[in-house]
């Protein structure tokens, strides 16, 4: 619709910025092929983007920033020769994953269970909308699972049931032992924490120190500096305290939501698209973050977009289409 209202003005030249970030495969494709479409038809394409591998066919001239500056330009065959140049360029998640580690995929799939995550027979309706249809699944502590599935599958109905942001329409939602029914947000709070796909809808305070303290007041924890300082220096932002999270690049913002999270302890970390518009250098670095975080026992769950993450990382990757699982796969590492 934005793409079209601007060529309802008759303009030649369009700039496009971050134009597929918060897209599914299928939606991706299609924006790729409209400006295919548009740039046989002359029109003039400025794109700025990270996923580089779905444009490539339409790109004549790449050109790289580093630091407000432009650090090279030219064909993208010349630059991707250079692989300085080509890293900065395509994303690469390989190797996140330590080798040594064993892929373990716990899936449950019936009969009683002491999982982290119990979802059974879960339902939920905005109105006369159907989102989320009949949906039973199982997490164990500390598992790395993936929620796959294109835009309004359901996915982020789903999680939002785990923290209560939502209540089911019927069937229950466990989390810990404890019936989200039965429980409030604060409750929850301790023992699941969600991360948001934009982290800005989080901030609201004045510095990094007071973003990360606020959940720490309302849960009556103590001794909070020693644990603000830790979950800082968890995601590499210790230098931050006293600025103004908003000043923070995209990718450190996105750490910073991390931090808010983990300060408070949860089991369970939800992520929603936690690499959206992030370059591939921040990506890898919020996924190492996570990767770390279920090695100390966590149990996290992402929705994502992107195959190459969800390969990489989960033991397990949930697929979901209009509302209802689909498939529910242990990680073999390949397609």
């Amino acid at each position: 619709m934005a793409i079209a209202a601007t060529l309802a003005l008759g303009t030649d030249i369009l700039i496009l910025d971050e134009p597929t970030s918060e897209l599914d495969e299928h939606a991706t494709k299609r924006i790729v092929a409209i400006l295919s479409e548009l740039k046989k038809q002359g029109k003039t394409i400025l794109i700025v983007e990270h996923k580089y591998s779905h444009f490539k066919d339409l790109v004549d001239t790449l050109v790289v920033m580093e630091n407000g500056a432009i650090s090279a330009i030219g064909t993208p065959g010349d630059m991707l020769a250079d692989e300085r140049i080509r890293k900065i360029v395509v994303a690469n998640f390989s190797g996140i994953r330590p080798p040594s580690q064993k892929k373990v995929c716990l899936k449950k799939t019936e009969g009683p269970s002491d999982a982290i995550i119990q979802v059974r027979n879960l339902s939920h309706a905005y109105g006369d909308l159907l989102a989320l249809d009949s949906i039973s699944l199982l997490v164990n502590t500390g598992e790395f699972v993936a929620l796959v599935g294109e835009n309004g599958s359901g996915k982020t109905t789903l999680v939002k049931h785990f923290n209560r942001l939502l209540t089911p329409s019927r069937g229950a939602v466990v989390i810990n032992g404890k019936n989200t029914r039965d429980s409030t947000i604060t409750e929850l709070a301790h023992h699941v924490g969600l991360v948001f796909q934009n982290p800005d809808h989080m901030f609201f305070a004045d510095t990094v120190w007071e973003e990360v303290e606020f959940g720490l007041k309302n849960l009556g924890i103590s001794n909070r500096d020693t644990i603000i300082l830790a979950a800082l220096s968890e995601v590499g932002l210790e230098h931050t305290t006293d600025l103004y999270p908003r000043w923070l690049s995209r990718g450190e913002r996105q750490r910073l939501a991390i931090a808010c999270v983990i300060a408070m302890q949860p089991v369970v970390i939800v992520l929603d698209e936690p690499t959206t518009g992030l370059d591939g250098n921040e990506a890898r670095l919020v996924l190492e973050i996570l990767k770390a975080l279920q090695q100390k026992g966590h149990t996290i769950v992402i929705i994502t977009h992107n195959k190459d993450i969800a390969l990489m990382c989960a033991d397990r990757i949930v697929t979901m289409e209009q509302g209802k699982i689909v498939s529910d796969l242990c990680n073999t590492g390949s397609e």
